[in-house]
């Protein structure tokens, strides 16, 4: 079986704040903070709300010095977040994510910006500027958010602007000439209106260095170079009129890691770097430009009976490059350049009834649209041999997308303590598709030939069913029922020639080589959640029991004789279970301590076919976890009569063993005979903190920090390309440096 912990995540984070907002119990004693949400679209504390919940606050995320979302994964045990590079991003809750290399493939987790959902892969790790809370919904959440959140959804909240004028400039300083230079102002526009803008320069050179001398030799890879901004508008007309609109960029210039060969190009022998860390031998150093721009409008009229009615209109696009070497090797065999461009608009209508009535509903319309376009290009190097391609392949594609959706959500209360929910999503979606795929001078590698045009309707219907139990005014435990569906799709990769014939053969078409069928879920899940000793122990427990019907893998499937076949396809059936519990206790007026831990066992209950040579991936385990668990310390105390105050933040976080592969293997038997280590990734340990001297009076502070304070390098991945290469990929080094503010 495999185990999940979820340590800190709920505890560190659901409940987090640190010691320095803290708030009076009734008592007149000190209490932990009391956290609200928007996980179900209204604010609402987060007892009261009957589901797994995390909330990050903006404290959490200084206390971490946290540069974006991958960066606060490590302390949500049920989250992973892994964004070294945007064409893998990904985020996985309890087990299950997905990244993908097409435009032709969603995601399992939805993440938003107030709200707004931002898309696919390329999009999903922003930086954290000027938030206010982060949000992680665990389970399926189709109902109130729809499609493609059947893993769980991700919500960022931002800082609006305020009724003061206010600025903020910081200047974060470290090793591997880390320079972060970021600031915001807020600006009342008299008594209706205020306006705040905020940016951030991220810098820092790469951790892994390139020995290829036909490159640049010493070429640093991993590295960071990214511009942010935020401008954001508040307007309130009259007391019932609130509108707030925004824009928002992001434009990334990096040499991202792939993997660190521990293989030659083809899985055969061992390479020379391949035992030491940060250390690879490329002939091509990677390239990524990304950019992103948002605009977003959020209008919420209250009547004067308490109902409102609220839209939220957005328009997103990214584009987003990446050039880099096909094979990991340090020759000019094929390098590959890749081109994708996603626009898309949504909008979103809510009819919200008052709050504090025994019957409460929340209904809405939601439309999305979205084009998304890619050019892909893979080209032979001088030295490629003659088997090899001899001109470039190309993969070139559009995917228009367009979905409607009606969703409810109704509360009532049966008694004083007992609380019916029912919601539900209905939604029909389109995808059409036009590609063409030119493998025709592949030689060996027998990429086919396509030009394929083709559409797919998708209906589904999400239901939700939730009872909540008051315990006691402060604590609540509840049942919830889930479903909801991830969209089908299109593999516009380099697909097979004999994929095509293989279906061709048994009397189906071309399309039928490429697309895909939805995936549905279903979801048990059981919780406490609350608050005890006064205020001074929040608690969170849940057990879940989920089940995903065609599931969708998107994989490099090894068919042995050093052929690869990029695939995705709907495994029969695949499971999750585990339970959580967390904690966050403040032991006294100055020390809070907080813990969670928790299990896991995925697995795919049925996948004939899915391993290596086709062979039945049925009974392995998921690429997770088995266990988690974080264990976190906050300090906080004044400096005897004067000004300054001191904090001190540190977090320990530690997972169990898991493998990277479908196949469940730990030993890779190359065709030389030699026998690599591959495949099971070890136990990983995790340390980091953060110091603090500041003066609220005079506004500034200074911090010392810390990730990865041991300097673990342990290998946390293990992948395989097209060609057969394994390769590796390490937790980044230690960093440590220096954090000046100064707020106004």
């Amino acid at each position: 079986m495999g185990y999940k912990a979820l340590m800190g995540c709920v505890s560190l984070i659901a409940i987090s704040g640190g010691v320095a907002a803290q708030e009076a119990d009734s008592s007149g004693g000190y209490a932990l903070e009391e956290i609200v949400v928007s996980a179900t679209k209204r604010v609402e504390r987060l007892v009261d709300v009957p589901t797994s919940v995390s909330a990050v606050n903006s404290d959490m995320i200084e206390n971490v010095n946290a540069r974006s979302l991958d960066e606060i994964s490590n302390l949500i045990p049920n989250v992973t977040i892994k964004g070294q590079n945007g064409l893998n991003s990904v985020v996985s809750i309890r087990g299950v994510g997905s990244t993908s290399r097409n435009i032709g493939f969603d995601t399992r987790v939805g993440v938003y910006i107030d709200g707004v959902y931002l898309g696919q892969s390329p999009a999903l790790n922003q930086e954290l500027v000027d938030l206010e809370q982060v949000e992680v919904l665990k389970g399926p959440q189709g109902a109130l958010f729809g499609k493609n959140t059947v893993a769980g959804a991700v919500n960022l909240i931002t800082k609006k602007p305020g009724d003061e004028f206010e600025g903020k400039a910081r200047v974060r300083l470290g090793n591997y000439d880390t320079r972060v230079l970021s600031g915001m102002i807020n600006v009342p526009l008299g008594d209706i209106a205020a306006l705040k803008v905020s940016a951030s320069k991220s810098d820092q050179d790469g951790f892994v260095k390139n020995l290829n001398a036909d490159s640049v030799n010493g070429t640093e890879m991993a590295n960071r170079d990214r511009f942010s901004w935020r401008a954001a508008l508040r307007v309130d007309p009259t007391a019932n009129l609130n509108m707030n609109f925004s824009i928002d960029g992001l434009d990334v210039n990096e040499n991202p890691l792939f993997g660190e060969p521990i293989s030659d190009p083809f899985g055969t022998t061992p390479v020379p770097t391949g035992a030491e860390p940060y250390v690879v031998d490329y002939w091509q150093v990677p390239t990524e430009d990304r950019e992103i721009l948002g605009m977003a409008g959020d209008v919420t009229y209250t009547m004067d009976s308490g109902y409102a009615v609220r839209s939220i209109t957005s328009y997103r696009e990214t584009d987003f490059n990446q050039v880099f070497s096909a094979t990991y090797a340090p020759y000019e065999l094929l390098y590959v350049d890749y081109t994708d461009n996603y626009d898309q608009f949504t909008e979103e209508l809510q009819l919200i009834s008052p709050q504090g009535e025994r019957l409460e509903f929340l209904a809405g319309l939601y439309y999305y649209h979205q084009d998304g376009s890619t050019e892909r290009y893979t080209v032979p190097g001088d030295a490629a041999p003659a088997y090899f391609p001899d001109d470039r392949l190309s993969s070139i594609g559009d995917v228009t997308t367009e979905s409607f959706a009606i969703f409810g959500n109704i509360t009532y209360d049966l008694t004083e303590r007992l609380e019916l929910g029912v919601g539900f999503r209905y939604s029909d979606e389109t995808k059409d598709v036009d590609w063409e795929l030119d493998g025709s001078a592949s030689n060996a590698f027998m990429i086919g030939v396509a030009d394929i045009e083709d559409d797919q309707k998708f209906k589904d219907f999400a239901p939700t069913l939730t009872l909540t139990y008051d315990v006691t005014d402060r604590m609540v435990a509840y049942a919830r029922y889930a479903e909801g569906y991830k969209s089908g799709g299109y593999n516009l990769d380099y697909v097979n020639q004999s994929t095509f014939d293989n279906f061709l053969a048994a009397g189906r078409t071309m399309v039928d080589a490429i697309k895909f069928d939805k995936e549905t879920v279903k979801n048990w899940e059981l919780g406490l959640k609350g608050a005890a000793l006064d205020r001074r122990l929040n608690v969170a427990l849940s057990v879940f029991r989920t089940t995903y019907n065609d599931y969708q893998v998107n994989q490099f499937q090894d068919l042995g004789e050093g052929r690869t076949a990029m695939t995705i396809t709907n495994a029969a059936k695949v499971k999750t279970t585990g339970g959580e519990l967390e904690l966050r206790y403040m032991a006294t007026e100055k020390l809070t301590v907080s813990g969670a831990v928790g299990i896991l066992d995925g697995k795919y209950v049925s996948f004939p076919g899915g391993a290596a040579g086709g062979g039945d991936a049925s009974g392995n385990k998921l690429s997770a976890p088995d266990f988690e668990s974080v264990v976190g310390v906050d300090y906080y105390d004044t400096l005897g009569d004067s000004d300054l105050s001191l904090a001190f933040h540190a977090d320990w976080t530690y997972q169990s063993s898991q493998y990277s592969t479908i196949d469940n293997i730990s030993t890779y038997p190359s065709a030389t005979g030699h026998v690599f280590t591959w495949g099971k990734v070890g136990s990983q340990n995790l340390i980091n903190s953060n110091l603090m001297l500041s003066n609220e009076v005079q506004g500034w502070s200074v911090s010392l920090w810390a990730r990865n304070l041991l300097g673990s390098s342990k290998i946390n991945a293990y992948n395989r390309d097209f060609f057969g290469t394994l390769n590796a990929q390490y937790q980044a080094p230690r960093t440590y440096g220096v954090t000046l503010e100064y707020r106004f």
